[in-house]
């Protein structure tokens, strides 16, 4: 113990003298030690990914006093329990501190999320699957402009014919956790309003992007889609993201 405070105290030292000389390069090696800590945690606190990306922007001796304004994380073709992959997760983290002494996480002040998921995607998620009963091929998703969501495809008769089908509508927010194809605003062509090929891909989409399913609980606040993708957005709550965070090691 009576060596333990002299070696600490020349730590503290050498990392001031270190800030006064390089500024900026030095603030980034005490912050990279910060995002290498926090990277290595993710897939265990969050679920498995290609890769995690953590960027702090932060001075220096704050970092080493365990104390981050923003954390920032970014995950790409992150395993969504329901089987999607997850194109992309972004989570910003506010006030977030650390004790550096016993590596837990003590506080996050604040955590919002956006997760962009592609066509591709939901396309291999539906790729081969079909109602009881039924056959489909072809069959495509697409994203378009004001939360429209449109899929198309063949229904194959007992003749093994084809008959192509096509139904269309826009995605909202249904409930804090959950998405929906809104019903009241449907066009269908090809198949029954009320048949089981409607009802598959409707409840198929919406249940493979039930966010109950998220490590954590988050209150979803909005839906969008653009060209090729859908892009949800909300917040995380902060004290269960706390306590996971904690009992990870």
């Amino acid at each position: 113990m009576a060596t333990s405070r002299p070696f600490y105290r020349c730590v503290i030292m050498l990392t001031v003298v270190c800030l006064a000389v390089l500024g900026t390069a030095c603030n980034r090696v005490v912050n990279r030690t910060a995002e290498r800590k926090i990277r290595e945690a993710l897939p265990e606190a969050i679920g498995p990914a290609r890769q995690y990306q953590v960027h702090i922007e932060n001075a220096a001796m704050r970092s080493i006093e365990g104390k981050f304004a923003n954390v920032t994380i970014d995950g790409d073709d992150v395993q969504f329990p329901s089987g999607l992959l997850l194109d992309a997760l972004h989570i910003d983290l506010k006030n977030v501190d650390i004790d550096t002494g016993k590596k837990k996480v003590r506080h996050i002040g604040e955590a919002r999320f956006t997760i962009t998921v592609s066509e591709k995607s939901l396309d291999q998620l539906l790729a081969g699957e079909a109602p009881v009963g039924e056959t489909l091929r072809k069959v495509r998703l697409a994203f378009g402009e004001n939360n429209q969501v449109t899929v198309t495809g063949e229904r194959v008769t007992l003749l093994n014919v084809g008959v192509p089908f096509r139904l269309s509508g826009p995605i909202r927010v249904a409930s804090p956790t959950r998405i929906e194809i809104d019903p009241r605003r449907l066009d269908v062509i090809g198949i029954p309003f009320s048949g089981g090929v409607l009802n598959f891909f409707k409840s198929r989409i919406e249940s493979s992007l039930d966010l109950r399913q998220f490590p954590v609980p988050v209150q979803l606040s909005s839906v969008t889609t653009e060209r090729g993708k859908m892009i949800l957005s909300g917040s995380i709550d902060a004290e269960s993201l706390l306590a996971r965070a904690q009992a990870t090691k």
